[in-house]
């Protein structure tokens, strides 16, 4: 599954009322990724465009699906994505999760794609390009931390699914 769910937006209770009474939410991107983990497949793959609320909210059901997600799937990372990116249709700043139906989460890897270098910011005449991911694509297979020296922050780094359930599964 491909997805780059609509977000920002809300569902009616008529909607809300075919999902699992825990995972109710009015946001349309949190009923999406409940929605996915439902029809993926045994051994499926997921990528799915999401936006940052999604990780750091703390209402029941976004905590219940991002629960779900770690012990029942494979959450295994997180690409942060730099602000803008969908400019000039909206602000706001999205991450994409890749995960696969395979085993419970070990541990979840992030990466931050940074904005390149002469950008301000992305819009609709200075988009997003496949090769601003260069990075991304060429850490990938290797999979090792990456601390940011200028800011002290990582670039890359894994949380064991142990520490983010223990932070209340906060995923920012």
């Amino acid at each position: 599954i491909l997805m780059n769910p609509p977000y920002g937006g809300t569902e009616s209770e008529g909607v809300k009322m075919n999902f699992p009474m825990e995972m109710r939410s009015s946001e349309t991107a949190d009923l999406f990724i409940t929605v996915i983990m439902y029809r993926l497949k045994e051994s499926g793959r997921a990528a799915v465009i999401i936006p940052d609320g999604f990780l750091f909210g703390t209402d029941n059901a976004k905590v219940a699906i991002k629960k779900k997600l770690l012990e029942e799937f494979n959450l295994h990372t997180i690409v942060r994505l730099p602000s803008s990116v969908f400019a000039p249709y909206t602000s706001i700043t999205t991450n994409i999760l890749f995960l696969d139906k395979s085993k419970p989460t070990g541990q979840v890897w992030y990466y931050r794609v940074d904005m390149p270098e002469g950008y301000k910011h992305f819009s609709k005449t200075k988009p997003m390009k496949v090769e601003h991911f260069d990075p991304c694509v060429a850490w990938w297979d290797a999979r090792a931390d990456i601390k940011d020296a200028d800011t002290d922050t990582y670039k890359a780094r894994a949380y064991t699914a142990r520490e983010l359930a223990d932070r209340g599964y906060d995923l920012d």
